[in-house]
């Protein structure tokens, strides 16, 4: 009897230091939770499929804005956008990084939308695309990019066969790139997408990494020596149909696009057309045929105003042929324009630009 109440006893001793010892590795050898993070020791270091991996960035160079390496094209494309009453609200602009808006036939403008910023996960679409234009091609090749038009003057086809190499997607022979709308009447719905610009300069193999260094930038003010003028509001008329006025946001430090008193928006998201920096670029400009087709000097020299934050400065800008466009201030030192997006209005010589304070 004695014997088996020793055994007992024995055996349950053995029971309660298993029990000890397991409460205690399940609690990192501390029988109190003190509420600190035990996990890992201070100095050992997660294991490498738990880490994240920092965002790779680099510059964009068309804005000077550091960007996600991966949302970043080899070049840019340039995209010829139609500007008539009947294609209004446009798709893609507000997206840009850089938009020239210039004067085709008829006294309508035109823009010449550049990307170089594409988040592959989110496509945008872009439109309505229109033909080209000598002038336009001249604007494209400032920043070696690929231009992407739907047909073109005989002007325009002629400099495409002298220059086969010209790196161009047209719609009148690609109807994989381009698509029509069914809402809007030809020529005015004309359409594509970054995807599928992408897509085509992949397979034509077009798209490859280009030297890309139109601007300057920086974000202080101080490198511009020169008289302002306040421009809160800016005024250019380029005829009585196409009114475009830029108004200053104090607040977010941009300017707010108008088309004929209406705030200029995206088609598709209703978003608003802004920009960071503005440039008025006067151009020697004429017609040249019955159809009123121009001719726009793009190389040389000639006057301009730049336009931020809620000022502007007399500039000058020069092109030598197949050179990079410049911007010179009064005593021609290079101007650095702030980081962010560029609208560029090129403008006949005798255009008038009325620069006001905004008392609204």
């Amino acid at each position: 009897m004695w014997f088996k109440k020793t055994i007992f006893l024995f055996i349950l001793f053995l029971v309660l230091i298993v029990m000890v010892l397991s409460a205690c590795g399940s609690n990192g050898g501390n029988l109190k939770n003190n509420g600190e993070n035990n996990s890992l020791p201070a100095n050992e270091i997660p294991p490498e499929n738990n880490r994240k991996t920092p965002e790779e960035k680099i510059i964009n160079p068309l804005t000077g804005l550091m960007v996600p390496k991966d949302k970043l094209l080899k070049r840019p494309f340039a995209v010829v956008i139609e500007n008539e009453k009947k294609s209004r609200p446009q798709s893609g602009l507000y997206k840009a990084d850089v938009v020239y808006e210039v004067l085709a036939e008829g006294g309508i403008t035109r823009f010449l939308a550049l990307y170089l910023s594409y988040d592959p996960e989110k496509d945008l679409e872009i439109g309505p695309v229109r033909s080209a234009r000598p002038y336009l091609i001249d604007f494209a090749k400032n920043y070696g990019a690929v231009f992407v038009h739907y047909g073109g003057s005989p002007q325009a086809y002629s400099y495409f066969k002298e220059d086969k190499k010209f790196p161009h997607i047209d719609g009148i022979y690609d109807n994989i790139t381009f698509y029509r709308q069914k809402e809007r009447p030809a020529p005015h719905n004309a359409y594509t997408s970054m995807d599928k610009i992408v897509s085509t300069a992949n397979r034509l193999n077009l798209h490859k990494d280009v030297d890309i260094k139109p601007f300057e930038f920086s974000d202080a003010e101080s490198d511009i020596n020169n008289d302002f003028q306040t421009a809160e509001k800016v005024e250019i008329p380029y005829n009585n149909s196409y009114k475009v006025t830029y108004i200053f946001d104090k607040n977010e430090g941009i300017y707010r696009r108008f088309m004929n008193e209406n705030i200029h928006a995206d088609k598709n998201t209703n978003n608003p057309i802004t920009t960071k920096n503005l440039l008025i670029l006067y151009m020697n400009t004429k017609v040249i045929d019955k159809v009123g087709r121009l001719t726009i000097e793009t190389y040389g020299y000639g006057n301009g105003f730049y336009v931020f934050n809620g000022k502007c400065v007399k500039i000058f800008w020069e092109r030598k042929e197949d050179g990079n466009l410049k911007l010179l201030s009064q005593d021609k030192k290079n101007i650095k324009l702030r980081k962010g997006n560029i609208w560029i209005q090129v403008v006949p010589q005798n255009t008038k630009i009325k620069f006001d304070s905004n008392n609204n």
